[in-house]
């Protein structure tokens, strides 16, 4: 599995970030509080096998809790059994690599994601 899409919205220091990583590794480079890790951490509240996270108002940017806050990591080169729609499989979307581009419904053409 790789991540190939991250949408982050109003979290820590980010107001606003899409990002589609390139296949293989990636490197987050910059100065203190550039939102490294804030990156970081909001991977892995979305990817953490708890089903509940605790937020207080630090994790809200510019510390505005009316704007809600939104994290999405999509997911591609999933196992089989992810797919199953016991599991996961109501979910799926496609993922079109050329665009990296998310499409609501998988089909032809699209990875499943």
């Amino acid at each position: 599995m790789r991540i190939v899409y991250l949408e982050v919205q109003n979290f820590r220091g980010i107001k606003s970030l899409v990002w589609a990583p390139a296949a293989g590794m990636n490197c987050l480079i910059g100065p203190g509080d550039s939102t490294k890790t804030t990156i970081l951490d909001a991977i892995e509240l979305c990817l953490n096998p708890r089903s509940y996270s605790f937020a207080d108002d630090c994790d809200f940017f510019d510390l505005d809790i009316e704007k809600p806050l939104r994290i999405t990591v999509t997911l591609a080169g999933l196992p089989g059994d992810f797919k199953a729609e016991d599991r996961y499989g109501l979910h799926l979307r496609g993922w079109n690599q050329a665009a990296t581009k998310i499409e609501d419904e998988s089909g032809a053409g699209l990875e499943d994601a």
